[in-house]
């Protein structure tokens, strides 16, 4: 059995992760 509180962490891991590519690639100028 799956522990639903995980899923949840995995999803904002994998936002944060999201968001701070994004971030750096805007201060890289691409």
């Amino acid at each position: 059995m799956r522990d639903p509180g995980a899923y949840q962490v995995l999803i904002a891991l994998g936002a944060v992760t999201r968001s701070l590519w994004c971030l750096f690639l805007t201060l890289n100028g691409v």
